[in-house]
C-alpha cells in the first residue's frame, strides 16, 4: 500500500493495489505456462498504452472513504476524486496540471474555509505547475495499482465485465487480468479497496481558456491541505 500525494496548498493521498488468494484447476488455466510475472507486467504494459483507459476505485485510506473516477485518452486525464464531503476534479492535457474543489471537498481541513476557498476559485482550474500528481499521470497510477509485493501465485478466477478473468496473488492483494488479451481488469487490495480497469473510448479532454485558471500561488492563505 502507498500514500500518494498532490501539493500546491492541496496535498491528496489515495492507495491502490491488489487483494484476494487461492489456486486455479491448470488443466482450464488459460495461463498454464506463462510466467506470472510476465504476465503481469504486459497487464501493466496494456493498461499503460491502451489509447482508451478509464480507472475506477473506492475503498477507506485511513478510516476515510474515498472513491476515484478518471478517465485516460492518449496522454490527457480528467476526471475526479471524491470523499466523504466532496469532490476534487483533476485534469492534465498538454503536459499542464490542474485542480478545482468542489461541496467541501477539504471541510476536514478547513472546515467552514473550505467553502470560502471554493467561492475564491469560483469554479476556476487551479493550475499546478511542477507538481506531480499521481492521479493525473497514467503510467505512474497504474504502476503502483499492479505493482506486485513479493512472489506472484495463482488465485481463484472471477467473472468481471462477462470476462473470465485469471487471478494473481502477491503479499499486497490480487490482481484479475483477461486471459484474452492480458490486460488488467481489476485490483483488489488486503483491505478491500477496490481499482477497476475499462477500456472504452471515452472524449479527449481540451485546455482550459485563461479565464477558467487561477493560480495557485494566489491560494497560499488556505495552507497546506491533506486528504
Amino acid at each position: 500500500m502507498r500514500r500518494l500525494g498532490l501539493l500546491v496548498a492541496l496535498l491528496i493521498v489515495l492507495t491502490a493495489c491488489g487483494g484476494s488468494s487461492g489456486g486455479d484447476d491448470e488443466k482450464k488455466d488459460p495461463l498454464a505456462g506463462q510466467k506470472l510475472t510476465t504476465v503481469l507486467a504486459k497487464a501493466r504494459t496494456a493498461a499503460t498504452e491502451a489509447r482508451f483507459l478509464t480507472v475506477r476505485g473506492e475503498g477507506d485510506q485511513d478510516g476515510r472513504r474515498y472513491s476515484l473516477n478518471l478517465y485516460y485518452v492518449g496522454d490527457t486525464t480528467s476526471g475526479s476524486v471524491d470523499n466523504t464531503f466532496g469532490t476534487l476534479s483533476l485534469l492534465r492535457v498538454d503536459g499542464d496540471d490542474y485542480a478545482t474543489p468542489s461541496f467541501g471537498f477539504f471541510y476536514e481541513e478547513l472546515g467552514k474555509r473550505s467553502f470560502e476557498l471554493e467561492d475564491v476559485v469560483d469554479g476556476r482550474w487551479i493550475a499546478l505547475p511542477d507538481n506531480e500528481i499521481i492521479f493525473l499521470h497514467r503510467a505512474d497510477l497504474v504502476g503502483s495499482v499492479l505493482d506486485a509485493d513479493g512472489p506472484l501465485k495463482r488465485a481463484p478466477g472471477r467473472t468481471l465485465y462477462g470476462i473470465d478473468c485469471v487471478g494473481i496473488e502477491h503479499d499486497g492483494g490480487t490482481v484479475y487480468v483477461s486471459p484474452e488479451d492480458g490486460r488488467a481488469i481489476q485490483a483488489i487490495d488486503g483491505e478491500g479497496n477496490v481499482v477497476n480497469f475499462e477500456y472504452d473510448r471515452h472524449e479527449e479532454p481540451t485546455a482550459p481558456e485563461r479565464g477558467e485558471v487561477v493560480d495557485a500561488r494566489e491560494l497560499t492563505q488556505f495552507g497546506t491541505l491533506k486528504v
